[in-house]
């Protein structure tokens, strides 16, 4: 992937953090040094939720997202 005339693919990609082990404590501090670190897909898609009803309500929401839909259209995700 390194290759030079790889660029627009490079440029294309993006990194989820999904756990920080020994990364700050709050969230609001793990979010904001990822973000500083150029990582700003954590921070732009991660929901503060208070209980389990709230995660199936927001993961309802994104699942019905014109987006998600739209992949599922063509065939980049199972549902």
């Amino acid at each position: 992937m390194m290759r030079q005339d790889d660029s627009d693919t490079l440029n294309s990609l993006g990194v989820f953090v999904w756990a920080w082990p020994d990364g700050p404590q709050l969230m609001t501090d793990r979010l904001k040094e990822l973000a500083t670190a150029g990582f700003t897909l954590t921070q732009t898609y991660t929901r503060a939720v208070k209980n389990a009803d709230e995660v199936a309500r927001v993961r309802n929401a994104w699942v019905e997202s014109e987006i998600t839909l739209r992949h599922r259209w063509r065939g980049c995700a199972s549902g």
